[in-house]
């Protein structure tokens, strides 16, 4: 006996994008990544899960996204430092 959507084994769900902002796949359950495939049985099911009402989450939370922000501008900021002499410049001020 074949069931043909079972969506019932999708807990949670996280949508994938790549780099041009496409929809790559869903991360399911936080334990498995569906590639978007309509060849995928995975695929069907968490298409099948989406067209019941249900929403993938995003990919990065707000949250998420402005501690990359700041990661992002903390390194820039450290390499920009490191390739100066500001801290011998600032040590010989003091």
């Amino acid at each position: 006996m074949t069931i043909e959507n079972q969506t019932a084994w999708i807990t949670s769900c996280k949508l994938q994008t790549d780099m041009e902002g496409n929809t790559s796949g869903w991360s399911v359950n936080d334990t498995m990544f569906v590639p978007n495939d309509s060849d995928n049985e995975h695929c069907k099911n968490i298409l099948a899960w989406i067209e019941e009402g249900n929403t993938p989450a995003p990919q990065f939370t707000d949250e998420e996204i402005a501690a990359n922000a700041q990661a992002e501008t903390n390194a820039n900021s450290r390499a920009y430092l490191a390739s100066t002499d500001w801290y011998i410049v600032r040590r010989a001020e003091t």
